[in-house]
C-alpha cells in the first residue's frame, strides 16, 4: 500500500450539522424544542416554541405535531 492510499483509508469524516429535529416536550407547559446553527457563532443554539392552549388536548396535540413536522 502506498502512503497516499493509507492516508485516505484513515481520514476522519466531518459531518455538517445545521440543526437537530424538533421534538415535543409534554410537561407543565407544552414546548417544542429544536436546535439550529447560529451563523454568527457557528454553534447550535436551542430554540423553544410554546404550544398555545386550546379547548381540547387532542386539538392541541394535533397542532403541536403539525408544528413539529
Amino acid at each position: 500500500m502506498q502512503n497516499s492510499e493509507r492516508s485516505l483509508k484513515y481520514t476522519s469524516k466531518v459531518i455538517f450539522v445545521d440543526y437537530k429535529p424538533a421534538e415535543l416536550k409534554l410537561n407543565k407547559e407544552w414546548i417544542i424544542v429544536y436546535y439550529a446553527k447560529n451563523p454568527l457563532t457557528g454553534k447550535l443554539e436551542r430554540m423553544r416554541l410554546r404550544v398555545p392552549t386550546m379547548a381540547s388536548n387532542t386539538a392541541r396535540l394535533k397542532h403541536a405535531k403539525l408544528i413539529v413536522s
